[in-house]
């Protein structure tokens, strides 16, 4: 239900765009905004490019060649760029968020939110929403992680997967709030994220949704021995999945 909230609360009447420009990083008069894209996003990005142009004092859109994988560093000049600006929007096909040029702008201050493989479906479907009900929801899950030593995870599917909780290892809320320097995260956003400790996952996790940027034929199950995937069963996005691997 909380979920379900979440997900249903409205902005008032602005824009999928302006919610994301004034909501979730907080753009002010003054400031700079850039929009990095490729050919495939280019009516996303010149979309939010034309609302942005309403709020900041400057708006620059640059288009790179679509990435063959995501974390492919984008060109030099692009990371250069980055560092000039107050806000950036990577609007591409493939992610940009776990790159050099992406950490070294953060770096120095600048605000980021990266939209991988964004569609106008899902721009209208989930950026207007309730997002102080999704910081307390994160919140209350962060504070049962931090007190857990270990975590279960479950599903009527079949997913059944246990592992070890290290408080060592920082818990991130992606709650989709970007306003203080060098924050980032992913929009549309949601998320608790915590990696367990190296070789302590037992268990089996079942995907009914999507892997691979695809939604799946069949469910694949991942069977998990020791930390390690020992098995892989399912149509052919299982297949798939085991080439790539």
């Amino acid at each position: 239900k909380g979920i379900f909230k979440a997900f249903m609360g409205k902005q008032g009447k602005l824009s999928p765009y302006r919610i994301m420009l004034e909501k979730c990083m907080g753009v002010r008069s003054g400031e700079t905004v850039l929009i990095v894209t490729d050919n495939r996003k280019r009516p996303i990005a010149h979309a939010l490019a034309e609302e942005a142009r309403k709020l900041a004092k400057e708006v620059g859109v640059i288009e790179i060649e679509q990435r063959k994988f995501d974390g492919e560093e984008p060109p030099e000049f692009v990371s250069a760029v980055m560092k000039k600006c107050n806000v950036a929007f990577l609007v591409t096909t493939t992610s940009l968020t776990h790159t050099n040029a992406r950490r070294q702008a953060s770096e120095i201050g600048v605000r980021i939110a990266s939209l991988p493989g964004v569609t106008d479906q899902m721009i209208e479907r989930a950026v207007a929403v309730d997002y102080d009900y999704i910081d307390r929801l994160n919140k209350k899950i962060t504070s049962l992680i931090l007190k857990a030593v270990t975590i279960t995870v479950q599903t009527a599917k079949g997913t059944n997967i246990k592992f070890r909780v290290d408080q060592n290892r920082p818990v991130i809320n992606d709650n989709g709030v970007f306003h203080s320097e060098g924050s980032f995260g992913n929009l549309p956003s949601g998320e608790v994220m915590v990696s367990p400790p190296e070789l302590t996952a037992e268990g089996a996790v079942v995907i009914d949704g999507s892997v691979l940027d695809q939604f799946v034929d069949k469910p694949v199950r991942l069977d998990v021995k020791g930390g390690y995937v020992t098995n892989v069963t399912g149509g052919k996005t299982a297949k798939k999945l085991l080439e790539i691997l």
